[in-house]
């Protein structure tokens, strides 16, 4: 093992309980716009504005989204001296899950937002602070916000407390040998069989065990699949979203963005290692009778959210 892995583990600990116990939605929503400044709210559909509430588990998300290295060493540099932090600014970052940068925060915008979704946020956090183990209404209060499901609270939780919580992820569940829901059942008893199947590993052990697990089954030569996917959302505020794709090495679909994901059921089959080909159709030729497709990009599949 190197000798500078895991230097991550007691950073966002020591962060969340510094901010459970000096910072209110407000006061933390001053230093979220210090460190993340590109990061805005939205009172008003379309019309950007600063966040005047913040949760713990966003701000903490926002530190382990889909970027370099070096940035996110940066905004935890300013983290350590905004909230005045002991523990050591990490180096690394291994076993770390990466939100999806386009669904990293736990709160929708402001004009989306229901009242008492910061508190939700903020109870839950809280609580973890204080030991109390998570109970069922808590998770299902939860999993009823929008843009919030198992994997992503368990990612929060692991982050902050990887000697404790199992990630509910694709690599943790398939390395388990598991059938995945969206479930509080399920979180248990995937915190149960981890530490009944590999009783002297710590949570972030196994999860970068399962991690290179499915690394290498990639580099073994396990044929990928290709997927034809598109980037048209259709008219008005949505269009194409090639650009915005390809500037953040991301595809999302964009039924699911509208609620209406009639394809979910086959967008859960892919994994790691397979080959997305971003294409659009069109006709040609003599009265435009003849079809084409036309191949707009082509990206290899490094994650899922």
């Amino acid at each position: 093992m190197p000798e500078q892995q895991f230097t991550w583990l007691p950073f966002f600990n020591e962060m969340l309980t510094v901010i459970c116990k000096n910072y209110t939605p407000q006061s933390l929503a001053l230093v979220f716009k210090r460190i993340f400044p590109k990061q805005q709210d939205e009172e008003t559909k379309g019309i950007k504005t600063d966040f005047k509430e913040i949760d713990p588990l966003t701000f903490i998300a926002c530190f382990n989204r889909s970027e370099t290295k070096e940035s996110r060493e940066a905004f935890c540099k300013i983290a350590k001296e905004e909230l005045h932090l002991n523990a050591p600014i990490p180096t690394d970052f291994d076993g770390i899950p990466v939100f999806n940068n386009q669904k990293t925060w736990f709160l929708q915008y402001s004009y989306l937002r229901g009242k008492k979704d910061c508190d939700i946020l903020w109870n839950f956090a809280q609580n973890r602070v204080e030991s109390l183990p998570v109970t069922k209404e808590e998770m299902e209060k939860l999993l009823s916000l929008a843009h919030v499901g198992l994997t992503k609270i368990s990612s929060f939780l692991f982050i902050c407390f990887p000697n404790h919580y199992y990630l509910t992820d694709k690599n943790t569940y398939t390395f388990l040998g598991l059938a995945k829901e969206d479930s509080f059942q399920f979180f248990e008893q995937l915190q149960r069989v981890a530490k009944e199947k590999y009783p002297l590993d710590a949570p972030y052990e196994l999860s970068f065990k399962a991690w290179k697990q499915a690394e290498d089954k990639i580099r073994e030569g396990e044929s990928p699949i290709f997927w034809a996917v598109g980037s048209d959302w259709g008219r008005g505020d949505q269009g194409d979203q090639i650009q915005r794709f390809i500037q953040n090495s991301i595809w999302e679909c964009g039924y699911g963005a509208n609620g209406k994901d009639k394809n979910k059921k086959r967008l859960e089959e892919v994994k790691p290692g397979d080959i997305f080909v971003l294409k659009s159709s069109a006709t040609m030729g003599t009265g435009r009778k003849t079809p084409v497709t036309i191949i707009k990009n082509i990206g290899i599949v490094q994650s899922k959210n």
